[in-house]
């Protein structure tokens, strides 16, 4: 494998990742929108998920950059 397919194949894991990521950061919204969550637990985790999302996103920008980096 050549770094080039497995540059797209960590690209696209960490995409499906931020994706799934998202969706973990709207539970937690909802969470604390219906009350499932007391204020301080829930500020902590929602702090925790943001920050999930931000790395993957991060992630997911470095690998796109090392890509398009490469040579044909």
């Amino acid at each position: 494998m050549n770094l080039k397919t497995a540059s797209m194949i960590a690209l696209a894991a960490t995409a499906v990742w931020t994706v799934l990521l998202g969706f973990d950061l709207l539970g937690v919204m909802w969470s604390l929108v219906t009350g499932y969550y007391g204020f301080f637990t829930g500020i902590k985790v929602l702090i925790r998920a943001g920050l999930n999302v931000l790395v993957s996103l991060a992630l997911a920008v470095f690998f796109f950059a090392f890509m398009k980096a490469q040579p044909q």
